[in-house]
C-alpha cells in the first residue's frame, strides 16, 4: 500500500487535470468485460518461444556496492539477450491485464503471484517465456544472487510477482511503501525490483524515480533506458519512488518482483 503521498500532488492528479484516466477508472468494469471476451477467443502469444537456459545477466553482482551504500541501484542489462528477446516476443496482449483501478497507480496489472499461492497465475501457461521468467525469479539461484547483492547476512527469496502495462498518461504517485511504517527486522528484508522489460524510454516515460521528497522536487535518479534494465530498492529506505504522468506516444512493460525473508507469508 502506498503511504506518505503529497496532498498537493494528489489534487493535481484529480479529475480536472486527468479526466481521461478518471473516466477509464469509472469504466473499469466495462473495460474488464471487453477484455474477458477478447481473452475468450485468444490463443495467447503468437510466438511461444521457449528459452533453453533462461537466466539473469551478470550485472546484478556489479551493483552490490551501490545497493549496500544507497539502498537502491540500477541494473543494466537485467536478463541475458536470449531471455530478453523471448520475453518481448511473447509478451501478453493487453487483454490479459486487469484495467487500472486507481489514479495512484494508473496502469494495468496482470499475472499476480504471492508466496504461498497454490498454482500459477491464471493464463500464465499461455505465455511460455513469461512463465519461464517467473520460475527464474522464484529460483534458488536468483535468491542467492539477490541475497549476495544485499550483503547483510539475511537470506531472501521471491515474495511476489506481477506484470504491468503502462502508457501515455499513466502515473505512479510518489510514495513510500506501507511497510516503511513497520521498521522491524523482518520488514528490513523486503526489496522491490522494477524490471523494465520494454519501453519507449527517455524522460517522463515511466521510469520509476528515486526521490528525496514526495513531489519530485529533488529527484535522485530517473532511469531513462527502459528496455532490459531494473531498479531495485529497499522498501523501508528513507526515500520516495514513483513516476510522473507519462508523455504522449510512450509505453512501458514491467515485471515487479518483491523479495523478502523466506519465512514471511502473505
Amino acid at each position: 500500500m502506498a503511504v506518505e503521498m503529497s496532498p498537493r500532488l494528489l489534487e493535481a492528479y484529480g479529475f480536472k487535470h486527468q479526466p481521461a484516466n478518471h473516466l477509464r477508472i469509472k469504466g473499469r468494469r466495462l473495460r474488464a468485460a471487453y477484455r474477458w471476451s477478447t481473452r475468450a477467443v485468444s490463443r495467447g502469444a503468437s510466438a511461444q518461444t521457449v528459452v533453453s537456459n533462461p537466466s539473469l545477466a551478470g550485472a546484478i553482482e556489479g551493483v552490490a556496492g551501490d545497493f549496500q551504500r544507497d539502498r537502491w541501484a540500477y541494473i543494466e542489462p537485467f536478463f541475458t539477450e536470449e531471455t530478453q528477446a523471448a520475453l518481448v516476443d511473447g509478451w501478453p496482449p493487453r487483454a490479459f491485464f486487469a484495467p487500472m483501478k486507481t489514479i495512484v497507480k494508473s496502469y494495468d496489472f496482470g499475472f499476480k503471484w504471492i508466496r504461498g499461492q497454490t498454482g500459477q497465475p491464471e493464463h500464465l501457461q499461455k505465455f511460455k517465456a513469461l512463465e519461464q521468467v517467473y520460475e527464474l525469479l522464484r529460483s534458488a539461484e536468483t535468491a542467492e544472487r539477490v541475497t549476495d547483492m544485499c550483503g547483510d547476512g539475511r537470506h531472501r527469496t521471491c515474495y511476489s510477482l506481477a506484470t504491468t502495462w503502462a502508457h501515455a498518461g499513466s502515473t505512479l504517485v510518489a510514495h513510500r511503501d506501507s511497510i516503511a511504517h513497520s521498521p522491524d527486522d523482518v520488514s528490513a528484508t523486503f526489496l522491490n525490483f522494477v524490471i523494465f522489460v520494454d519501453g519507449t524510454g527517455g524522460e517522463d516515460a515511466g521510469g520509476t524515480c528515486i526521490a528525496a521528497d514526495n513531489e519530485y522536487q529533488e529527484v535522485i535518479f530517473e532511469p531513462t533506458q527502459l528496455t532490459n534494465s531494473a531498479l531495485v530498492y529497499q522498501s523501508v529506505a528513507d526515500f520516495y519512488h514513483g513516476f510522473k504522468p507519462m508523455k504522449s506516444r510512450t509505453f512501458r512493460w514491467t515485471i515487479n518482483a518483491q523479495f523478502a525473508a523466506p519465512d514471511v507469508y502473505a
